[in-house]
């Protein structure tokens, strides 16, 4: 009889403004990217590490390392921001790189750079962005992609951002027709009286809602501004509280914030070590 062999993997759990993930090297190129199962066990908060999302660091012949994002269903997505500046901290660790260095993903190569425990990245041009979409009849949207689609509904104050079902609303839009067939990353968001953007999105893949969430940040920036709410460069305040920074550079989009790592550990199917 067949006897099944788990294969142990060391991880670090880092998490960049609360976004947090499950961070490995695979250089080797030995980890499974094909087992979905496997990366949703690993996700899963209440069985496994638990986290907001897979990263793999694996080898580069344009960049000083290609980054790959799974999210917590299993399934391959070309950027995450938040996750990029957590690798670019977890890759300094390793001793790969110093403070200024080129992260390769699926959506193009990323310049980054490394100031203390703040992680600053310069990610491709800002896409144009698409104002009042009315979905239902009944909620006006504005999308923007910035390395994969968002779309932001503008509410009053930030009162109504607080009590929002945001779970249930997330859902509602991610899902909907005008989306399909890939669906939407859902935020909402207001503007207080100095200019900052507060900011809560649900993210598609996790299927619910995350602390922070960079490219979020990144399309609600860059949609306030283009509205007239602020102007460069933007705050971010995200659910954890944490603030993330956004700029224009010469037309392309910049991320700043706090990158941290949490805790190292071995997992091995559904044991952690």
């Amino acid at each position: 009889m067949w006897q099944a062999i788990r294969v142990k993997v060391d991880y670090t759990k880092m998490h960049g403004a609360g976004n947090d993930f499950v961070v490995i090297d695979d250089r080797s190129k030995t980890f499974a990217v094909e087992d979905m199962a496997g990366i949703q066990a690993m996700c899963n908060r209440e069985t496994g590490i638990g986290s907001d999302g897979l990263i793999l660091l694996q080898s580069s012949g344009c960049a000083a390392f290609r980054m790959r994002f799974f999210n917590p269903d299993g399934t391959e997505v070309s950027m995450c921001g938040n996750g990029a500046r957590c690798i670019a901290r977890f890759a300094a660790d390793l001793g790969l790189v110093e403070s200024r260095f080129e992260i390769e993903t699926a959506a193009g190569v990323l310049e980054a750079h490394l100031d203390g425990d703040r992680v600053c990245l310069r990610l491709g041009r800002w896409q144009e962005a698409t104002l009042d979409v009315w979905i239902m009849d009944k909620y006006h949207l504005d999308m923007i992609d910035t390395g994969v689609r968002h779309t932001v509904m503008w509410l009053h104050d930030l009162d109504e951002l607080m009590v929002m079902d945001l779970d249930a609303f997330g859902a509602l839009i991610r899902h909907h027709s005008f989306f399909s067939p890939e669906g939407t990353n859902v935020s909402v968001a207001a503007v207080d009286e100095q200019g900052e953007v507060h900011l809560r999105t649900y993210e598609r893949g996790v299927e619910g809602e995350t602390l922070a969430c960079g490219t979020g940040a990144l399309a609600a920036a860059r949609l306030a501004v283009v509205r007239g709410f602020c102007s460069f460069p933007v705050e971010v305040r995200c659910r954890s509280e944490e603030k993330l920074m956004v700029d224009d550079a010469e037309g392309c989009m910049v991320l700043s914030g706090r990158a941290v790592k949490m805790e190292e550990g071995v997992w091995s199917g559904g044991d952690r070590f």
